[in-house]
């Protein structure tokens, strides 16, 4: 079977990025770990900021598909477990590092990021939190436009060293308590009780 060795370098590629950061990992690094000459990588991608935006055009193109699958759920509170964990999952992916050197020395990358957060997730939770308002299970005197907003910014507030130092805050713990902040702060008495402890 003929080998992808496009595919195969963005695959070793993501794991040395995701270990080492953006910056850190250079052409000759990755010819090291896939047992290759860099002219061999060369010939695939020109550049190391063109191996960047593949794996990050295919991370985004994949996780909105992910985002737009039709789920059946039985209520919007149901559905918001399951928005948290994706999120969860979404940004687990992202170290403060790999977010610092997205922001610092790849722009394009950047804009996708913050595309895909302020358009296809926050379409999402703005919808469920108006269906859930409808459904009962939210607070009526929610403002689901406002709230959110609220929402979606509350991930790269989990992942700022400044208010949260990484020597005494794990970026996920901080971002699961929000989650959980924001759910109680959406729901009825009834629909915390049922739901909360899903979170």
């Amino acid at each position: 079977m003929e080998i992808d060795y496009g595919d195969k370098i963005l695959n070793t590629s993501m794991i040395m990025f995701r270990q080492y950061g953006l910056v850190s990992v250079s052409m000759e690094d990755l010819a090291h770990e896939l047992h290759m000459s860099k002219k061999s990588i060369y010939e695939e991608y020109s550049s190391k900021n063109e191996i960047i935006l593949n794996l990050a055009q295919r991370f985004f193109e994949e996780h909105k598909l992910q985002l737009q699958k039709e789920n059946s759920f039985e209520n919007a509170a149901a559905e918001f477990v399951h928005i948290t964990k994706y999120c969860m999952e979404l940004f687990g992916a992202f170290s403060p590092k790999i977010l610092y050197d997205i922001q610092k020395k790849y722009p394009e990358v950047w804009v996708m990021f913050l595309e895909h957060k302020n358009t296809a997730i926050l379409k999402k939770v703005k919808n469920n939190f108006e269906n859930g308002i409808k459904e009962g299970v939210y607070r009526t005197e929610i403002n689901a436009d406002v709230s959110s907003k609220v929402f979606i910014q509350q991930f790269q507030l989990a992942f700022d060293s400044l208010n949260f130092p990484k020597h005494e805050y794990d970026s996920q713990d901080v971002l699961n308590v929000m989650m959980k902040n924001h759910f109680y702060s959406l729901a009825t008495p009834a629909t915390a009780e049922a739901y909360g402890n899903q979170l």
